[in-house]
Formats: structure tokens, sequence, C-alpha cells
């Protein structure tokens, strides 16, 4: 599924049913607004890599988002656009930011590091 402004996320089936398991592919802005790094793990691959799969992702509109909160499109931009430009902040300024995306966290270490982590299989 591709997230507005942040990037793609890809589910993938590892053979274990009862885990969801899911690998990340930022936006080349996100990662270049961020001065984030984005060392490659299963996880998280570079958009640049030759592994991005080729699968066509489902796209996360605005509208869908307005729709399903009650809001206006615009006012869903504006505050999706609010939390990227805070995360980033955050993370530019050195400190540990972490966002609860539902099917994981996207975490930026004080390092500079940005990580999409999948949740614990306990947590799930």
């Amino acid at each position: 599924m591709d997230f507005p402004l942040v990037g793609r996320f890809f589910y993938r089936n590892n053979g274990e049913t009862d885990k969801l398991k899911f690998t990340f592919i930022p936006h080349l802005d996100f990662i270049d607004s961020g001065r984030f790094s984005f060392p490659q793990n299963e996880s998280n691959i570079s958009p640049l890599s030759k592994k991005v799969p080729k699968l066509t992702s489902i796209k996360i509109s605005l509208g869908a988002i307005s729709s399903q909160c009650e809001y206006d499109r615009e006012i869903v931009a504006s505050i999706l656009k609010d939390v990227m430009v805070l995360f980033i902040k955050h993370s530019r300024a050195g400190k540990e930011v972490i966002l609860d995306l539902k099917i994981g966290i996207l975490h930026a270490y004080p390092n500079g590091e940005l990580q999409f982590e999948n949740y614990d299989t306990e947590q799930a």
C-alpha cells in the first residue's frame, strides 16, 4: 500500500499464516527531507534497490482516508503533512521518533537511521 508522503508497504508471506509481515520502501523525498540513513534488511528496502517488488501496491488515497474519518480531504492532507513534518523535524534534531502505523512502527533513531519495524509476534 502507498502511504502518501512516506513510501510503500508490501505484505510478504513467509509461509507463517499467523504473522503479518510488511516490507517498507520509503519515498526518496522522505529520506532526503529527513536526511535519514536507511540500512536495508528484510523489512526495509531502498527504493533504488533491484529487490523492490514489481507487485501492484494498494494506494491509500487522501480521499479514502477522509471518507473513513468523515473530514474534508484538505483537512486530512493538512493533518498528515503536519504529522510527517513533525516526525522529520524531531528526528533531524536527534530525537528518537516512533510512529505507530497499525501494521508496525516507523522508527527514526537519534543517529539518523530510519527503519520500519514489524510488530513482534506477541504484539500482533
